[in-house]
């Protein structure tokens, strides 16, 4: 296995990273950066979505969840919607 393959597979199989996010990117073969370019935003920031390692207020959710074809709310099943922004 070569060493980017062995990292993709350790950051998909994290325990606080959005599998269903990393899923559906796959299912579209989407990059990070096609993905970013979709929801307006960096590729860093996407990564950290996909990490979960930040969660975007409820403008951004939508539009990603527009643009990738899935329930926004997702991005908030572990806790509650950032309102603000």
């Amino acid at each position: 296995m070569e060493v980017g393959t062995k990292i993709s597979e350790d950051l998909k199989e994290g325990e606080n990273m959005r599998n269903w996010l990393y899923s559906i990117r796959k299912e579209k073969n989407l990059s990070y950066m096609d993905a970013a370019k979709l929801a307006g935003v960096t590729e860093r920031y996407y990564r950290m979505l996909e990490r979960n390692d930040r969660s975007p207020h409820v403008k951004l959710a939508k539009k990603i969840a527009e643009k990738l074809g899935f329930d926004w709310k997702l991005f908030y099943e572990d806790g509650e919607p950032n309102e603000e922004n």
